[in-house]
């Protein structure tokens, strides 16, 4: 088993498969808690906007010289 078959193939459906069963695990009362504390959401997108790199390839290159 090679690393490249692991990191294309193994890791996407592994990865899948958790997002999957959060999503599945989410209720009513989470999504509420979504509209009553909206802030919390902007505050989370915020920094991840903020702190987290771009992906490669992306024309946004704020932290070098272009």
């Amino acid at each position: 088993m090679s690393a490249a078959w692991l990191s294309q193939v193994a890791l996407p459906w592994v990865l899948a498969s958790v997002m999957m069963a959060m999503g599945l695990s989410l209720t009513g009362a989470d999504f509420a808690r979504t509209w009553r504390h909206p802030y919390r959401v902007l505050l989370g997108t915020g920094l991840q906007m903020v702190a987290l790199p771009p992906p490669p390839g992306s024309s946004r290159c704020w932290c070098s010289p272009c």
